[in-house]
């Protein structure tokens, strides 16, 4: 079962944009650390659910611009037209391998599996990879997923928050034709339906540690137990 691993926060100063969230919030935030071959650098903010944010920004605008990794050339079109903003997450995966004979058979187009690796501040190589499925929807990028090397775990376990991430909303034009769409590309099953705010229905889909949504709308919005990111 696929689990959500971390939305990503484009930010041209990745230091000030979560000190901001952390004096909204409460919440702990830490440095993370540099990606050397894609020229960017992080903060995060762990919850006890085994997710995070992480806000990224880019310190070699030579590197990033020419990285072939999709998440890094979306951040840089982002951040070079001044959108700043939760932009992107990752589902994990334990099994990335599943994934890649699925898209092959199902003639889905992909990219990847990237390796990346940055290094902690206590001097560990943190090791993943990552699959982009190079699928096209009406107002939705595909979201990327990871595996990990070996579990990770807080730099910092006590810098772990609170309280889960528990919730991750797409905003879609046509929910139509993305739940459908989204459900078989990522093997999630059936989607389950609720009533939103406002009447309109809210489709969503368990995940293993939270809870993952797509109703009308336009963009991500992340609830960190009641607190919209």
């Amino acid at each position: 079962m696929l689990a959500l691993d971390h939305i990503v926060v484009a930010s041209q100063n990745p230091e000030e944009a979560c000190a901001s969230y952390a004096r909204k919030t409460g919440f702990k935030t830490v440095e993370g650390g540099t990606h050397e071959k894609w020229g960017t650098y992080n903060h995060l903010c762990f919850f006890p659910n085994q997710s995070y944010v992480e806000w990224i920004g880019i310190i070699d605008e030579i590197k990033a611009s020419h990285s072939e990794n999709p998440l890094i050339q979306q951040l840089y079109e982002a951040l070079a037209q001044n959108q700043q903003g939760l932009i992107q997450f990752a589902l994990r995966t334990a099994n990335m391998d599943a994934y890649v004979h699925e898209f092959q058979q199902q003639n889905i187009p992909y990219s990847g599996p990237y390796q990346g690796q940055r290094q902690k501040q206590d001097g560990e190589l943190l090791k993943w990879q990552m699959l982009f499925p190079s699928v096209k929807s009406d107002s939705w990028t595909a979201p990327f997923l990871i595996e990990w090397e070996k579990d990770r775990i807080p730099e910092d376990k006590s810098a772990e928050v609170n309280q889960p991430l528990t919730e991750l909303n797409i905003g879609v034009r046509s929910p139509e034709h993305s739940v459908p769409l989204f459900q078989d590309l990522y093997q999630l099953g059936p989607a389950r339906t609720e009533k939103g705010e406002i009447g309109n229905p809210s489709f969503y889909w368990p995940l293993e540690n939270a809870k993952l949504t797509m109703s009308i709308g336009e963009g991500l919005e992340a609830n960190v137990n009641g607190m919209i990111l």
